[in-house]
C-alpha cells in the first residue's frame, strides 16, 4: 500500500543515515553494525484521529551477507511484533509475525549490496541526526 511504502522509505532513509554516520573515512558503511530506529506518527482524517509508533532494532552484516530487523508497532492500543531475517548465502528471507506464531520463508532476488555511496553521488547538503 502507499502508506506502507512511505513508511518503508522513511525507514530506509533513517537506516542509511545511521549506517553512514557510523562509517569510517571510506565511502561504505562498516561491515557489521547494529542500530536502533523509531518514529511516532500522529494523524487526523475526517473524524478519525490517532497515532502509531514504531521501533526497530537493526543488524547489518556485510561479512556474512545477512541482515535482521526486530520491529515493534504500537497502533490502536495494540502492540505488534515481527522479525525479518535475510540470508543471501541461502537466498532466503524469513518473516516471523504474530508475535512469533507465524513464519513465512521466501526466496530473495538479486544479490547482497553493501551500503556504499556511489562515486557518482553529488553532495547536496549537510545533515545532523540526533
Amino acid at each position: 500500500t502507499p502508506t506502507r511504502l512511505r513508511r518503508m522509505y522513511v525507514l530506509l532513509v533513517v537506516f542509511v543515515a545511521v549506517a553512514f554516520s557510523k562509517a569510517d573515512a571510506g565511502r561504505c558503511a562498516e561491515k557489521q553494525f547494529t542500530a536502533k530506529e523509531g518514529f511516532l506518527v500522529a494523524y487526523a482524517r475526517g473524524y478519525s484521529k490517532g497515532f502509531f509508533a514504531t521501533s526497530m532494532d537493526i543488524a547489518y552484516d556485510a561479512t556474512n551477507y545477512r541482515t535482521a530487523e526486530n520491529v515493534t508497532l504500537f497502533r490502536y492500543g495494540r502492540t505488534y511484533r515481527s522479525r525479518v531475517i535475510t540470508c543471501y548465502k541461502s537466498m532466503k528471507r524469513y518473516v516471523i509475525t504474530n508475535n512469533g506464531n507465524n513464519c513465512t520463508v521466501s526466496r530473495l532476488r538479486g544479490h547482497f549490496q553493501e551500503m556504499c555511496i556511489p562515486d557518482s553521488a553529488l553532495k547536496v547538503s549537510n545533515m545532523t541526526l540526533g
